[in-house]
């Protein structure tokens, strides 16, 4: 198996356990994924998005700024950056 190929299985592990209620879970398969394909703005998105959902706004916010620098057009990250904004402390 590539060092993609397992990326992209830790990216499919990290969204079903998320879709299925396990952020923490989720949040660890991302991690993996990201180790492996740290350019993903895919991966930098959703992992933004399971931080956030268990509380962990700065990080979150630090995963979009990742995602919208690595492709600026990306309108999921862009609107999870706005609103994960309103929750994060000021810094």
């Amino acid at each position: 198996m590539t060092q993609r190929n397992l990326g992209d299985a830790h990216y499919n592990l990290g969204s079903a356990r998320f879709e299925a209620g396990n952020a923490a879970e989720a949040v660890d398969h991302f991690r993996a994924a990201l180790r492996l394909m740290p350019d993903s703005a895919d991966v930098h998105n959703n992992l933004g998005v399971a931080l956030a959902s268990e509380g962990h706004v700065t990080e979150a916010v630090d995963h979009f700024n990742e995602a919208l620098k690595l492709r600026p057009e990306f309108s999921d990250a862009q609107r999870n950056l706005a609103a994960v904004r309103q929750l994060a402390p000021a810094r």
